[in-house]
């Protein structure tokens, strides 16, 4: 691994498919062959969060914008260096990416033929300050071919608890409500 895994950072991002083991550190993914062990490719990443196969052996990665320099010096700040959520399409035979989207999903899921992907932002309204900021919700259906969103669905000031998705019905399980959402889909 490209950075020494240590024991107290909690899980690993990683995914077993049929032929290889994807396993991320703090810095890169990297892609091990399963029958000899062998690396086939590493991709410079850093904060992978999580590793996702679809029904087509698509590998989808969410990770961050974050740089090299991010990892090497973590306890020093840098404000003009944003950090942004990234989710990126992969080739699993080489490690190249396909596409790369940001700013849409900290989190992806995937129910058979469709991948989403989840964001909750804190938003301050310089109209509005004595109330705090307002919390912001986005669930977005991404075009697994070209990284494209679909469509989004967004609530404002509605904490989620928790999105669970099977195929085209969506779940949203919020503080004060639970919703059960339906698309159609050709």
């Amino acid at each position: 691994m490209a950075f020494p895994i240590r024991a107290d950072t909690g899980r690993l991002p990683c995914l077993q498919t049929a032929d290889a083991l994807y396993l991320a550190d703090r810095g890169s993914l990297a892609c091990f062959d399963l029958v000899n062990g062998n690396v086939r490719w590493r991709l410079d990443s850093v904060g992978v969060s999580s590793i996702l196969e679809d029904d087509r052996h698509g590998i989808y990665v969410t990770t961050t914008t974050a740089g090299a320099d991010q990892v090497l010096y973590s306890q020093q700040v840098n404000i003009h260096n944003k950090v942004y959520p990234l989710i990126l399409k992969v080739n699993p035979k080489n490690g190249k990416v396909l596409w790369r989207l940001q700013s849409v999903g900290e989190e992806c899921m995937m129910s058979g033929k469709f991948l989403y992907a989840t964001r909750e932002a804190h938003v301050m309204n310089a109209m509005n300050l004595e109330h705090g900021p307002d919390l912001h919700y986005n669930l977005s259906l991404i075009d697994r071919s070209g990284g494209g969103t679909i469509w989004d669905y967004h609530r404002v000031n509605h904490p989620v608890m928790k999105t669970d998705v099977q195929q085209n019905w969506i779940l949203i399980q919020m503080t004060d409500q639970v919703l059960v959402l339906k698309f159609f889909s050709l």
